[in-house]
């Protein structure tokens, strides 16, 4: 694993400052944001599916979507608040 990414994770950082950290340029940043939330991420979407082959790969979808659109997150909210409901339409959509 890449240090940097060890270190960002393993520190206090917020996912609002990992967001802002991509949004400048930061490319490992959204690496440690995968790191911070693919559990619980993949939870929310196996209870949606009940299904683990599902679940994985809707996880992947909601990560593929929150990377193209990260650009864009304005904090009108938790970071994990759009994650979640990204995870959720997402899951929605599969059922």
């Amino acid at each position: 694993m890449n240090e940097e990414i060890r270190n960002s994770t393993s520190s206090s950082k917020e996912d609002g400052e990992l967001v802002k950290a991509f949004q400048a340029g930061e490319k490992t940043a959204f690496d440690a944001l995968v790191l911070r939330n693919k559990d619980k991420l993949y939870n929310l979407c196996y209870w949606f599916l009940g299904d683990r082959q599902e679940a994985n790969d809707s996880a992947q979808d909601v990560f593929i979507k929150v990377f193209r659109s990260l650009k864009k997150f304005r904090f009108e909210s938790a970071f994990s608040t759009w994650l979640y409901r990204i995870a959720a339409n997402t899951c929605k959509n599969r059922l």
